[in-house]
């Protein structure tokens, strides 16, 4: 059983930490992200509630803060959101230079 719990905390950190990177690489790009569920409860701390209820579950598992989370998330997705930008920029400034066929 303990070896299930720690496989969902695991499961449940890398979903809290996917969830602020997507959340963060939303804003950056202009759209919308969803961060509530049909209830209206937070899904981040839906997710949280789940490390936490793993923690009290296994004693000694212990988790990163989810403010460290989610910088480390934002931080990604900042990496992420340049590349794109280069990758968009450079895309375009080579089609800029292509001859026109005539």
């Amino acid at each position: 059983m303990e070896t299930i719990i720690r496989e969902r905390h695991a499961e449940m950190l890398r979903s809290a930490y996917l969830f602020a990177r997507g959340e963060r690489l939303a804003e950056l790009r202009g759209q919308r992200y969803h961060k509530y569920d049909g209830r209206g409860l937070h899904t981040l701390s839906m997710i949280w509630g789940e490390v936490q209820a793993c923690e009290l579950l296994v004693p000694g598992l212990v988790s990163p803060s989810p403010v460290e989370i989610r910088q480390r998330a934002q931080a990604e997705a900042r990496s992420m959101f340049i590349r794109e930008v280069i990758t968009q920029s450079t895309e375009e400034a080579g089609n800029a230079q292509e001859p026109m066929a005539g």
